[in-house]
């Protein structure tokens, strides 16, 4: 189940790059599976001037790169540092970024609290990702909303994903 800390991030959701919002979903049901915890986002898009006060290096004005928790179905934080160890683990050895010492998932505080900050790479597009989205040349858009990015659906991402009956919106 994802959660969004505001209506607004709900929305900006929809902008992001396909590839980050099929991730999202597959760390959600891997959280939900394995903890039967929540995700809530924290933050998805923002403008360039935002990320440079954050500390950022550009990544989240691309709509590649989005911040979670985790969280209990009353939305309420859960913290489980030997569980997010595992997950970041998991994540990035399935998942690599594949640049230099980046990571996918990564748990950390830029100094707006601590968080999980999971992104998708501009032009490096992960085999596990071009199946789970149906796409066979390895090309993928960096830019939110441009032709090729739908939305990320259940039937886009091909059934990899299923929200657990009991958290069925």
């Amino acid at each position: 189940m994802i959660f969004y800390k505001t209506f607004e991030e709900q929305q900006e959701f929809k902008q992001l790059n396909i590839r980050v919002k099929a991730l999202l979903h597959m760390v959600a049901s891997m959280v939900w599976s394995k903890k039967r915890y929540c995700v809530i986002v924290t933050d998805c898009l923002r403008t360039t001037e935002e990320d440079k006060a954050l500390g950022g290096v550009g990544i989240h004005p691309t709509g590649r790169a989005i911040d979670f928790n985790f969280c209990d179905l009353n939305q309420e934080r859960i913290f489980d540092s030997a569980f997010s160890v595992q997950l970041m683990d998991e994540i990035n050895t399935v998942i690599p970024y594949g640049y230099g010492h980046y990571k996918t998932l990564i748990f950390h505080d830029v100094g707006a609290g601590d968080h999980f900050h999971l992104q998708v790479s501009r032009n490096r597009s992960t085999e596990i990702l071009d199946k789970t989205l149906g796409r066979t040349n390895g090309q993928a858009s960096d830019k939110p909303g441009s032709p090729g990015d739908q939305e990320a659906t259940p039937e886009t991402i091909k059934g990899a994903v299923r929200e657990p009956e009991s958290c069925a919106a």
